[in-house]
């Protein structure tokens, strides 16, 4: 399905001078699908540059990048979906070879394009690490399964060795890496105890730090691509300014069998743009009629502020607000999250005025949803039911300090600006509150709900600066043929 998809939403802004001609430009993105590092649905394919990089990488360079010891058909992160062709034909041998091009263009170094491969060869070692029970003092725990036998054809042992020396992690002994992925320091009445995890919260320890790493060269991959085409206004005269035409390409909207976190940011983004579109298209249009006293007759479209309240609100609490709050208790859970929307935002049914519009209704929960822990928001292009597991891990988005303080040993100098020396979860959370996004860093912030929640606010105000036109995309079926149209699409 995602055979021509970023994945990823993004502002396109083309820079012009007062005479018209084009000076530079510059790329804002929006919400990285990193889950699909560590899960990608049947029939779906993970991010494109790992089929590129093992098809269009030349022996010598798959030798010097540990990409040798590889194989899609097996690791972690290529193997779940049973795809790892394109099926709209494109090759990606060439595709490979075009990025490659691209990025000489954008003028990253030699040192620069090899640094970038070496953390995406070391993320997919990273996927192959796998995780032997332990039991002590009657409490699972786990361990890094650094035995001789071979797993799904991957030697666990030579995949560790191959992540710790792809990011010059030299003073990092197996042990170290073993500790920041198994234990967990929790600190109680100020008494610090070491926890250990089991082998399924280990994999997911070591899945989180995969889409950190991931996410935080994403971040620094586009900071770096403005950097070579993004006009300096300093050069502009005393009474010159810039000019610009910015397109657009977000998300549409989502509805699939399992909808979780991602799904309803990127719903929440199409209720916000669809507002947008009606007040722009439909009121101001009216507007003008009256001004004019043209003879009109009145178009009524629905207005979804209800749901985008029911999304964003603050007073009441809407869902995102009530995610952060249960963020940011250290018992805080996806269940008790599900419990409290049920308790605030689920109307009784006495409640006439709800009764006697149904369609005014934006949220429920059927008794069977509420045992799940699933709950549904009635958008303005359908119903969609969201399950909560993972709510609060996806909306945090962060490393326990263990994953910190490893990532900070390495030597390797991307590596370092990714991840300082000293950061700290709780660091995090106080020193990034704001989401300035004219700073350009973009790597952290309180929660990824309320990150986005500002990164829409400032697309709308620039949108609402500008004259905007839409171009509306359809996707009428999953098979990529004409003359198909699929209901449920």
């Amino acid at each position: 399905r995602n055979d021509n998809s970023s994945r990823f939403g993004k502002f396109i802004e083309m820079q012009f001078n007062f005479n018209g001609n084009l000076v530079g430009a510059k790329v804002k993105t929006y919400l990285l699908e990193k889950v699909r590092l560590s899960r990608q649905a049947e029939g779906e394919r993970n991010y494109h540059i790992f089929y590129q990089l093992m098809k269009g990488a030349s022996e010598e360079e798959k030798n010097a990048w540990k990409l040798d010891s590889l194989d899609l058909e097996t690791c972690g992160m290529t193997r779940q979906s049973n795809c790892l062709d394109r099926k709209d034909g494109v090759d990606d041998e060439s595709t490979h070879e075009r990025m490659w091009n691209a990025m000489d263009i954008m003028g990253f170094s030699a040192e620069e394009k090899e640094t970038i491969v070496k953390i995406v060869s070391s993320v997919m070692h990273l996927s192959n690490l796998k995780f032997l029970e332990t039991s002590e003092g009657g409490d699972i725990g786990s361990k890094l399964d650094l035995e001789d036998a071979i797993d799904d054809g991957n030697v666990c042992k030579k995949n560790l060795e191959a992540f710790r020396e792809l990011l010059n992690l030299d003073n990092a002994t197996s042990e170290d890496i073993e500790k920041a992925l198994c234990w967990r320091k929790r600190t109680v009445n100020r008494e610090v105890f070491n926890n250990c995890l089991s082998p399924e919260a280990a994999s997911d320890a070591r899945d989180a730090l995969g889409k950190t790493i991931y996410g935080r060269m994403f971040d620094w991959i586009v900071k770096r691509v403005n950097e070579s085409i993004q006009f300096d206004e300093k050069k502009l005269g005393r009474k010159e300014r810039l000019y610009f035409i910015g397109v657009l390409d977000i998300f549409g909207f989502e509805v699939f069998e399992h909808n979780s976190f991602e799904q309803l940011c990127i719903n929440y983004a199409n209720e916000t743009l669809q507002q947008q579109f009606n007040q722009f298209v439909f009121k101001l249009e009216q507007q003008e009629y009256e001004r004019e006293n043209i003879k009109w007759d009145f178009i009524d479209f629905p207005d979804n502020q209800k749901c985008l309240t029911l999304i964003d609100g603050k007073k009441p609490p809407g869902i995102l607000k009530l995610l952060d709050e249960q963020c940011l208790f250290p018992n805080g859970s996806d269940e008790k999250f599900a419990r409290k929307l049920y308790e605030l935002l689920i109307v009784p049914k006495g409640n006439q005025a709800q009764d006697e519009d149904e369609e005014e209704i934006v949220f429920s929960a059927s008794p069977k949803e509420r045992v799940e822990n699933k709950f549904a928001v009635h958008h303005y292009a359908g119903k969609v039911i969201y399950d909560t597991e993972s709510f609060t891990e996806k909306n945090k988005d962060q490393l326990f300090q263990e994953a910190l303080d490893l990532m900070s040993n390495s030597k390797m100098p991307l590596m370092k600006y990714l991840f300082p020396s000293g950061e700290s979860p709780d660091k995090i959370k106080s020193a990034t509150k704001s989401f300035k996004s004219k700073t350009g860093n973009s790597i952290q912030a309180v929660t990824v709900g309320d990150q986005f929640k500002g990164q829409l606010a400032e697309l709308l105000e620039k949108i609402k600066s500008t004259a905007p036109h839409y171009v509306r995309c359809l996707k009428p079926n999953d098979k990529n043929v004409p003359d198909e149209i699929a209901r449920q699409r």
